[in-house]
């Protein structure tokens, strides 16, 4: 008798603790996903802002300069400028700060590097293109690499970074 109530009993127990380690397995699969999901949009966010600064800086370069370029080159970099990029550059570093304090070393370059273009910009003379040159080199080479960062965190194997048309250097 004792027997027919117990067996009843540890079927119940039992079944119910299995659920609740399903349950807790389940949940811990979906947080996974959720988090993966939510690095991901952060990171194609800072890439996104990144692309748009870097076409607003290179837009007035192109104008100041009056560049003899392909249309493709000018549509490339006239495409999606920003039209605020400090505030972009604090929203990158916002993101950074929050998820990805490796990127914080190249988020600051980063914007140190658009600060020496600007800088060179206000000081361009058309007998000393070397200095804008030199920064704007520059700042393609951290824009470049904070790319790269992006692509190896997001769990890119190839993180290199493809072809991206540089203005042809300046004539001093």
């Amino acid at each position: 008798m004792l027997v027919q109530v117990l067996i009843p009993l540890a079927s119940l127990i039992l079944g119910s603790i299995l659920t609740m380690v399903v349950n807790h397995l389940s949940q811990l699969g979906n947080n996974r996903t959720e988090r993966k999901k939510l690095i991901r949009e952060k990171i194609e966010e800072i890439y996104k802002l990144a692309t748009g600064v870097s076409y607003w800086l290179y837009a007035p370069v192109y104008d100041k300069l009056e560049w003899e370029t392909s249309s493709l080159y000018r549509s490339y970099y006239r495409s999606e400028p920003t039209k605020e990029p400090k505030q972009d550059i604090e929203r990158m570093k916002l993101i950074v700060n929050l998820y990805f304090s490796s990127l914080e070393e190249i988020i600051q370059e980063y914007d140190v590097r658009i600060d020496l273009v600007i800088l060179a910009m206000n000081e361009y003379k058309d007998d000393n293109k070397e200095e804008l040159n030199r920064a704007l080199i520059n700042f393609q080479k951290c824009h470049d690499q904070l790319q790269a960062q992006l692509k190896k965190l997001s769990g890119q194997k190839n993180t290199k970074v493809r072809y991206t048309p540089l203005p042809k250097p300046l004539q001093g």
